[in-house]
């Protein structure tokens, strides 16, 4: 296992075999990110299948490729239908996870 990637809520160690685990660093809440990430997938947004939820990391598909950051940066059309989908579930209004 080793370090591929590090920001200031998670970390993300490679497993091998298409397998990386996101690990957050301070809480965090895996399985409420877990279904939102399932709920993107499901609208098509390329997001990386949710394996196994731990109580402190997701195990993750490991898909190789753009970020969302610069995938939306190349069309304002990409990000504002990203913000339709998704406005709704991170504005409060689905809470697939009680607290």
């Amino acid at each position: 296992m080793r370090v591929i990637a590090a920001g200031r809520a998670s970390e993300i160690v490679e497993l091998g075999e298409g397998r990386i685990l996101r690990r957050f660093k301070g809480g965090g809440r895996p399985a409420r990110e877990a279904a939102i990430m399932e709920h993107a997938r499901a609208f098509g947004f390329p997001v990386p299948q949710v394996l196994e939820v731990l109580d402190d990391a997701l195990v993750l598909e490991r898909i190789d490729g753009p970020t969302g950051s610069p995938r939306e940066a190349r069309s304002k059309l990409v990000a504002c239908s990203e913000a339709r989908v998704l406005g709704p579930i991170t504005g409060g209004g689905w809470d697939p996870v009680s607290p």
